[in-house]
């Protein structure tokens, strides 16, 4: 977890360290801390305001990467509750 709190301070914005640290404490069996990091990132995915990046050339990539990512994370959520 040091080197994820390491990758964190470097590059904070870096949606991908903090999906890294969920899977990470999936496999250190901290059920309650995951859940916890799941509803942060799918607040951090919902904070995305796509409206803003319309004009940019790669707005449907980051349309569909941040759709999938709430999917994902929702997903994973319902998997937990039912452990």
């Amino acid at each position: 977890m040091s080197l994820i709190d390491m990758a964190k301070l470097s590059d904070p914005d870096n949606i991908n360290i903090y999906k890294a640290e969920i899977i990470a404490t999936l496999r250190m069996d901290d059920k309650a801390r995951a859940m916890d990091l799941l509803s942060s990132y799918i607040a951090t995915l919902d904070s995305y305001n796509l409206d803003e990046i319309k004009s940019d050339k790669y707005w449907d990539t980051m349309r569909q990467f941040i759709y999938s990512e709430k999917r994902w994370a929702n997903q994973m959520r319902l998997k937990l509750s039912g452990m």
